[in-house]
């Protein structure tokens, strides 16, 4: 508890994958409601945009089957396609979010002059 939502996004990524973050973006945030009986739970995403700088080992201890890196970036239309993807990346909130996601990498290319 306590933490800054940035450093939670980047813990989580390096648990999740290994992957160890240098710049990050927050790009948008959107609101998921959970029914628990007769009462509704609202959980809030948070989506930001990043540049790996290295890739470590991850976590053997993780809630995550298999990481990849796609190069370029899977569109929100290709992931629907596709079976071998979460479904994380199909639902509505990828899909209005992508806009979003493109500028904030473009954002980050600028920032490091490549």
């Amino acid at each position: 508890m306590g933490e800054e939502p940035e450093a939670a996004a980047r813990r989580e990524v390096v648990e999740e994958s290994g992957a160890v973050l240098e710049s990050v973006l927050w790009v948008g945030e959107y609101a998921l409601v959970h029914k628990e009986g007769n009462v509704d739970e609202v959980r809030y995403k948070w989506v930001y945009a990043a540049s790996v700088y290295d890739v470590k080992a991850r976590s053997h201890v993780n809630e995550v089957l298999d990481v990849r890196l796609f190069q370029p970036p899977m569109t929100p239309p290709e992931a629907i396609r596709r079976h071998d993807v979460s479904f994380v990346m199909k639902d509505e909130a990828f899909l209005r979010l992508w806009p979003k996601v493109v500028n904030a990498a473009e954002t980050l290319r600028e920032a490091r002059g490549s």
